[in-house]
């Protein structure tokens, strides 16, 4: 057998130490966007539309997205928006799933998460 050997051949690194994944495979970051958005859409109703208010809040220009050019979500989406692009935008979905999965401590995988995540999101965002 021959001896194991990590390799990193396939993925693109940057000078900024990131890496991406390769072409046509999903990142692990991408994985559990998805999976919070099946999470989400497993919320009731009111829990959903709640969340959508916060969002309509964060989006001071009513385009849809949220940048870091929507003051109050500035610093939110640092994460989610390349930092070299200041006038990039992240939509609702993404943004939402990305902090249900920041805020839910990696429990997206079930529904119950919305009595935890909804108070959490109510202090972040209009504390």
């Amino acid at each position: 057998m021959a001896p194991l050997q990590l390799s990193n051949d396939d993925y693109v690194c940057y000078d900024d130490s990131s890496i991406d994944a390769p072409i046509g495979i999903t990142s692990d970051v991408e994985l559990l966007v998805e999976s919070a958005v099946s999470c989400f859409y497993e919320w009731t109703l009111g829990g959903r539309l709640h969340v959508g208010e916060i969002f309509a809040l964060l989006d001071s220009d009513d385009d849809g997205s949220v940048s870091g050019q929507d003051s109050i979500a500035a610093e939110m989406t640092h994460l989610l928006c390349d930092s070299d692009n200041p006038s990039e935008e992240v939509t609702f979905l993404p943004f939402v799933a990305s902090w249900i999965m920041l805020l839910d401590d990696a429990h997206v995988s079930n529904s119950v998460n919305e009595h935890r995540v909804q108070p959490a999101l109510q202090q972040l965002f209009l504390a």
